[in-house]
Parts: structure tokens; sequence; C-alpha cells
């Protein structure tokens, strides 16, 4: 099963506002005995990833809130 972190924040700084970071992290995340969770390892590739707020070819990617509704805010991400 997949799983999805989010972290929402009520005061986003001005130039993040309107934008949403989405993070491919699904070989990030280790497996034992059925439960999922992140290494210290996986962690240290999430907080820069989360802090610099770019793009991170085949990781991460800044979208706008109007790119995800016209995606009608399901399906898979076509990176475009």
């Amino acid at each position: 099963m997949e799983s999805c972190v989010v972290i929402c924040r009520t005061q986003k700084p001005q130039e993040r506002r309107g934008k949403i970071l989405l993070i491919d992290a699904v070989k990030e995340v280790a497996r034992v005995q059925a439960q999922s969770f992140l290494k210290p390892e996986h962690q240290k590739r999430f907080l820069p990833a989360y802090r610099d707020f770019t793009d991170n070819d085949g990781f991460a990617k800044v979208v706008t809130v109007e790119q995800v509704s016209q995606q009608d805010y399901i399906g898979e991400w076509d990176g475009d």
C-alpha cells in the first residue's frame, strides 16, 4: 500500500503560496514485516527537498494549484 505525507502550514512564505511540492519517494521507504517507515537516510533526502522547494529530477516537482486543478485533482502527474 502506498502512503502519503502531507504538510500543511498556516504561515507559508509568500513565494510558495499557491504552489505545492510533490515528492515521489516510493523508493525512499523501508518495509519490514508489512510496515513502512522512514530510516534516517530517507529523512536526510526529504528534508533538503522540502527546504529547497525546487524541482529535483525524478524526486521532487513544484506545481501550482492551478496545474493540479487542471488534472481534476486526481490521476498520475505527467510532469508537464
